[in-house]
């Protein structure tokens, strides 16, 4: 219908200009880590940080979203994140950094929590299809938030040069995800509904109980699910985590070089949203889909390990390898959600798509 299609189409604008920062700070991560003495592996920690912090917040914020509804809490999500960058672009040292890599964990559960605003809104069969479409504006930040970061890499030292000891070299950049957070908070306050759908809004202020919402984990149609979910989880934060690393160890990588890497990653994660449209009708989505996910994770990883045997091919493999890797967990991670929110009832849609 067109007016879900409108819904939706904001639903995805705000999910874009919320995770370009993402884009951004990513390939600048290693850079700014590094320029502040951090090692290899408080690198690696950096780069996990956001993952394992959404891991925590995002059922609480989906749980307290099922009973207030969801505009409030996605707003504090996106308000997390302007201040996130803004501390970005000052951090002075490590811990100024990793607190700013746990806001934008903190910011991400507005991602979450936009899922099952359009799980409210979207009938079950299109469930999937909707979730790849929020999930691939994911891939499509990684490819405009490296295009950004390249855009002010020329500037970043006169733009530094404005006020020693307050900008730095990074600052411009940061700068540029500050003013995509601002523009997504802008975008959730006026677009967003305030209210639920006639039928979620009865149960809004009466949530699923903790008991239920334990025994759904236990049901066989979420718990294996959530099982491939988590693994698929840890294999793509390691991969993140060897990027980085090959980043450092690699001396002759530039900033732009690594950013151009990063965009071909989210060139394959925007990939999956189209594959879905193309077999709507076709497969029983969810479950083929997960199969699919993980065989393209699978030719990742052999491409990641060949890269790390090939010095001179390096560039072009870890291309390869990191856009197999987000092609294969968009692809699992949308049929998983999915399948998730079509067992989960409307009661408990935000805890469950926060677990999930």
């Amino acid at each position: 219908m067109p007016k879900g299609a409108g819904r939706q189409g904001s639903v995805l604008a705000i999910t874009l200009a919320s995770v370009v920062g993402l884009g951004i700070a990513y390939p600048l991560l290693t850079y700014q880590a590094t320029a502040l003495g951090a090692s290899a592996q408080a690198v690696t920690l950096l780069l996990a940080l956001d993952t394992a912090v959404i891991l925590l917040a995002a059922p609480l914020a989906g749980r307290l979203s099922d009973h207030i509804g969801r505009k409030p809490v996605i707003l504090a999500g996106l308000a997390c994140g302007i201040t996130a960058y803004l501390v970005m672009a000052h951090a002075g040292s490590l811990s100024w950094l990793y607190l700013s890599r746990a806001l934008a964990g903190l910011s991400l559960t507005a991602t979450s929590v936009l899922q099952a605003y359009v799980a409210d809104r979207t009938e079950p069969q299109e469930r999937a299809l909707a979730m790849s479409k929020i999930n691939g504006c994911f891939g499509l930040a990684f490819v405009v938030g490296p295009l950004v970061l390249w855009a002010t890499v020329p500037f970043a030292e006169p733009f530094a040069a404005l006020a020693p000891g307050w900008f730095s070299e990074f600052s411009l950049a940061s700068y540029a995800a500050v003013a995509s957070a601002l523009i997504a908070f802008g975008l959730a306050a006026g677009l967003l509904q305030s209210d639920l759908p006639s039928a979620q809004r009865r149960v809004t202020h009466a949530a699923a109980p903790l008991r239920q919402i334990a025994s759904l984990l236990g049901t066989r149609r979420i718990l294996l699910p959530l099982a491939v979910l988590v693994l698929v989880i840890f294999v793509h934060e390691g991969a993140i985590a060897v990027f980085g690393l090959w980043a450092i160890a690699t001396q002759a990588s530039e900033m732009d070089q690594v950013a151009a890497l990063f965009a071909i990653t989210g060139g394959g994660a925007f990939a999956a949203p189209l594959l879905f449209r193309f077999a709507r009708g076709q497969l029983r989505m969810e479950r083929e889909f997960v199969g699919f996910g993980i065989a393209a994770i699978a030719l990742g990883l052999v491409a990641l390990v060949i890269a790390g045997q090939s010095p001179l091919h390096a560039h072009w493999l870890l291309g390869a390898a990191m856009s197999a890797l987000g092609l294969g967990v968009v692809l699992v991670l949308s049929s998983v959600q999915g399948l998730i929110s079509c067992a989960a009832p409307a009661s408990a849609q935000g805890a469950m798509l926060g677990i999930g």
